[in-house]
């Protein structure tokens, strides 16, 4: 597909780029088959293609009514059309790209400003968070369902938080007594599910690997970026990148998050400060570390002889979050893990498409947003499972709003198994 680049943006290099990558587009539409807001909505303005021919028209010096830029806004950002694609267009990062320049060229109503700016001032911050969603559970009977239903429980699922210091069946190699890796809490996650980043500190323990955190480490940037602040996404970046550092350079073995999006954040930290030239090596250094915990447990006991099920846990419906799936390429290590201890997986439908959760999205795009949460629900429980695993907070939160079923990250089924 070819693009001409309209001469204010002749010497953008984020137009370059992404005329690059429409370049490529072999306009074959598979990608439809995967998109969520396609699917559901039939539109072709709503679907990769479509999107592309929009944003090509844009660069191009096309003005784009107010209505072609909600198409663009209505991506999820998923990615799950970049797994279809004979083309390997990078979808996520042309979509970013064409949303940090309209917010440039086309300011928006005072409404969203406000929403995306309060996002900003609490979403980030988890002491902000926490209070936030303390207020928000004792106003809940109160507030308008669309709000209401976007505050959890204290607790998402049923499983008893784990300690994050036990030391009965603890047998650390002495050899290993120095390893540790890095984990980034996240945002949210110890307000809002604890247990999940307690048993991860759990199970590594037991392998002989400590985790450390560093006070100065902040968001991992997703939120602002997802927002299209792109100064400070990086600015957070490279916050973080200065806290670890000094671990780094201690002989830090990894870099973890419990959250598959967080994950996938770090891991392309490489990509987001490429030119940046006092943070390049060090971000290409901090992306080659990131690691999923499940990673580790396999790499260090293949045979999962530490570990054992803290349950009887059969018929699960997995949720596989598009960060993990889409981005990471790593949706099949829950399953693994968890079938080798003796868990049995529900058959679900549509496991490529979405549960409108995207981060930022379903604040954005509420309706949208619902509609595919809705979706993916009745696709998890067509065959009545359970319970739903998943591997990313807010996919968890997300579902777990509209679904009667528990849902917990797949890392909480685990525990140490006694005497090894």
């Amino acid at each position: 597909m070819l693009t001409d680049l309209d001469h204010k943006f002749s010497q953008s290099q984020p137009a370059l780029s992404a005329a690059a990558i429409i370049k490529r587009c072999v306009h074959r539409g598979f990608c439809n088959a995967t998109c969520p807001t396609f699917i559901e909505s039939g539109t072709q303005s709503r679907g990769p293609r479509g999107r592309i021919y929009l944003i090509r028209d844009f660069l191009q010096g096309k003005v784009l009514t107010a209505e072609q830029r909600k198409d663009l806004d209505l991506c999820v950002a998923c990615r799950s059309c970049e797994t279809t694609c004979p083309a390997g267009i990078e979808f996520g990062q042309l979509i970013h790209i064409a949303r940090s320049m309209l917010e440039d060229e086309y300011p928006r109503p005072w409404k969203e400003r406000v929403l995306r700016w309060a996002i900003k001032q609490v979403l980030p911050y988890p002491h902000r968070f926490s209070l936030a969603l303390t207020i928000g559970r004792r106003l809940k009977p109160i507030l308008p369902n669309p709000i209401a239903v976007k505050i959890p429980p204290k607790n998402t699922n049923n499983n008893p938080q784990v300690p994050v210091t036990i030391e009965e069946h603890q047998v650390p190699n002495p050899v290993n007594k120095h390893r540790f890796v890095i984990l980034l809490t996240g945002c949210a996650q110890d307000a809002v599910q604890p247990a999940t980043n307690q048993a991860a500190m759990h199970l590594l323990s037991a392998l002989g690997i400590d985790t450390q955190q560093h006070p100065a480490a902040q968001c991992c940037g997703a939120i602002h970026a997802s927002l299209c602040d792109n100064k400070k996404a990086q600015q957070r970046m490279k916050t973080n990148i200065d806290a670890w550092w000094p671990l780094i350079e201690l002989g830090a073995e990894a870099i973890i998050s419990m959250s598959s999006s967080c994950e996938l954040m770090v891991r392309e930290y490489e990509k987001h400060l490429a030119d940046d030239t006092e943070y390049a090596e060090k971000a290409s250094v901090v992306s080659r570390l990131t690691t999923n915990i499940g990673e580790i447990i396999l790499a260090e006991d293949e045979q999962l002889s530490h570990f054992t099920l803290n349950g009887e846990y059969k018929n699960l419906a997995l949720h596989a979050p598009c960060s993990l799936r889409n981005g990471l390429r790593k949706d099949e290590i829950p399953k693994q893990i968890l079938s080798q201890l003796g868990a049995t997986f529900s058959d679900t439908e549509d496991n490529k498409i979405c549960c409108g959760s995207g981060g930022t999205y379903s604040l954005l795009q509420p309706q949208s947003s619902l509609q595919l949460r809705n979706n993916k629900i009745k696709a998890l429980t067509i065959n009545h499972p359970s319970q739903i695993v998943t591997a990313n907070l807010s996919c968890q939160m997300h579902i777990g709003s509209g679904s009667t079923l528990p849902i917990s990250h797949w890392i909480e089924l685990i525990k140490v198994r006694k005497n090894t």
